[in-house]
C-alpha cells in the first residue's frame, strides 16, 4: 500500500473521531441548556405551564437542526444557539415572575400573622433583594447567607429550611453578584469587606425594622 493510499485510508477514521468529537462537546452543552430550562418550575417562580411551554421550544429547535440541516456545523451552531435563546429567556423570566408563597395552615389557607415577603433593601447604597418568611413576626431572626456570586438560593432555601419558619424569621438574602441582586454592585466592586459591609447593614436593619405581614 502506498503512502497516499494509506493516508486516504485514514481521512475516514479522522472524519468519524472529529464529528464525534465535536457532538460530543454539542451533547454536554446542550444537554446542560436544556437541563436549565426544564428544572426551572421547580426551582425558580416560573409557572408549571410556562416551563413545559419553554421545553416545547427547545423540542422544536432540536427537531429544526437536524432535519432542516445537513452540515455538521450548521447543525451544531443552530442547536446550541436556539437552546441558549431559549436558557436566557428562561433566566430573565424567572426574575420577572419571582415570587415566595404564603405561610399556610394544614388546610392550604395563609396563616394568620404570618409572614412571606420578597422585597428590595437598600444596603450600603445599592437595592438588594430578600425573603423574609415564618409564621409570626416575634420570632427570633435566622438570617441564612448562601454566599457569591453565583446563582439565587431563594428557592431551595423556601424547600430545605421551611421548618425552621415555625420557630424562626427566616430571612433569605441574595447577595451583590446572584441571583435577582446580580446587578446589585458593579463587579469590580465585589470583595469579602463589601458583603461584610453590606451584611452587617442588613443586620441593623433587621433589628430596628419590623417585616411586612401577609
Amino acid at each position: 500500500m502506498s503512502s497516499q493510499e494509506f493516508r486516504s485510508s485514514r481521512t475516514p477514521v479522522a472524519s468519524r473521531i472529529v464529528r464525534l468529537a465535536v457532538w460530543s462537546a454539542v451533547g454536554v452543552l446542550a444537554v446542560f441548556l436544556f437541563a436549565l430550562v426544564a428544572i426551572a418550575p421547580v426551582t425558580t417562580g416560573i409557572p408549571l405551564w410556562v416551563g413545559l411551554l419553554l421545553v416545547v421550544v427547545d423540542g422544536a429547535v432540536l427537531v429544526g437542526a437536524f432535519r432542516g440541516l445537513d452540515a455538521l456545523l450548521s447543525r451544531s451552531l443552530a442547536l446550541l444557539g436556539g437552546f441558549t435563546a431559549v436558557a436566557l429567556i428562561t433566566v430573565v423570566l424567572s426574575q420577572m415572575l419571582a415570587y415566595t408563597p404564603p405561610v399556610v395552615d394544614e388546610s392550604g389557607r395563609p396563616l394568620p400573622g404570618s409572614i412571606a415577603s420578597l422585597e428590595q433593601v437598600e444596603l450600603n447604597g445599592s437595592r438588594q433583594w430578600v425573603t423574609i418568611r415564618g409564621t409570626s413576626r416575634e420570632n427570633p431572626v435566622l438570617l441564612f447567607l448562601a454566599g457569591g456570586p453565583g446563582g439565587s438560593e431563594l428557592p431551595s432555601t423556601r424547600k430545605h429550611l421551611g421548618a425552621l419558619e415555625d420557630d424562626f424569621l427566616v430571612v433569605n438574602w441574595d447577595q451583590p453578584g446572584a441571583g435577582k441582586s446580580f446587578s446589585a454592585v458593579d463587579i469590580e466592586r465585589l470583595t469579602p469587606q463589601r458583603y461584610l459591609s453590606d451584611a452587617v447593614a442588613w443586620l441593623r436593619q433587621l433589628c430596628c425594622v419590623k417585616p411586612t405581614v401577609a
